[in-house]
This record gives C-alpha cells, structure tokens and sequence, in this order.
C-alpha cells in the first residue's frame, strides 16, 4: 500500500499544475467562519490546511484557505525546520501552452475581508527535499509570514492519497 501511494505522489503533484490558472485574488467570495482558525476573530486567519505523505527527501506541497482581516495583507514566506527549503508559489501557463510552477514574486496577496485559497493548479507552498518522511497521520508545524500579521503557526495534518479530494476536470 505504500509503494502505491508513492507511485501516487508524483501524479497528485502533476495534477496541481494541471488544473485553471489561480483565481484572482482581488474578487472578494463570501467568507465562511474558519473551522480551524489559526488566529482571532477579526484578523487574518488561517483553515483547512493540508499535505499530502511525502518520502524522505521528496517534494510536497501544503494547502490552505487564507481569511483576509480588515486591512490587505500579503502572505511572503513559510518555514518549515524540517525541509530544506520552503517557497510561497503560483502555477502558470506557459508560452507552450503547459503549465509550470515558480516562486510567487511579491507573495500571495490576501485582500480584507476575502478568502484566497490555497489549491492544487493555484498558489500553494513547496516543501523541498524533506529530512523525513511525512506520513499520514504526522502533523507539521508550519509557520507563515506575512507583512502586516507577521509570522502566523500553522498545524498541518499529513493527509493519504485516498483522503485528498482531486480537483474536477471542467
């Protein structure tokens, strides 16, 4: 069962390149009370975070759905003690009509009052060459930056292939 789900891992990270282009994060949605609100009423705040399992050494990505408070602010950086390297990302078309992921210059933007999701196809954060494995079940301590909340916890469940709902094809 799990060589299946690391055989998995490489088509749910291709599936977060394949999806729409990240939506724009100026529209303001209709906000929903956080479930796992990682800071207090009336600021920004943080739920639904998630990861899928990861080899030692592998590649993931974390998910979120960022709450606006009631002023701007711009989500520009995440650490993780365990990766060697943690980036704030964006997906994007190619001129070849493919799709690829780079660093988000600038960071994520995060409106008042407005909810920017974090999404397999959109903006998410990498967690590059892990010192361990994470596996479903482990929770990561995740800490975000942002320039007007400054750095923000996050617990983040380490999900399995079968618990991560895959985008729908349009």
């Amino acid at each position: 069962m799990l060589r299946r789900s690391l055989l998995l891992l490489p088509a749910l990270l291709l599936a977060a390149c394949q999806t729409d282009t990240p939506a724009d994060p100026s529209e303001t949605t209709e906000i929903t009370p956080p479930m796992d609100a990682s800071s207090t009423p009336d600021a920004l705040s943080v739920s639904d975070p998630f990861t899928a399992a990861v080899p030692a050494q592998g590649t993931g990505g974390v998910f979120l759905t960022l709450t606006g408070g009631p002023t701007p602010d711009t989500l520009i950086g995440a650490s993780f003690a365990g990766a060697e390297q943690v980036e704030v990302h964006e997906t994007y078309d190619t001129e070849d009509g493919l799709r690829g992921m780079r660093e988000a210059e600038g960071g994520i933007p995060v409106p008042a009052a407005s909810t920017v999701e974090l999404a397999p196809g959109g903006y998410h954060i990498m967690l590059i060459n892990l010192a361990e494995a994470a596996t479903e079940g482990d929770t990561l301590d995740l800490t975000l930056e942002f320039t007007q909340a400054g750095p923000l916890e996050v617990r983040v469940p380490v999900l399995g292939l079968d618990q991560i709902q895959r985008p729908s094809a349009e």
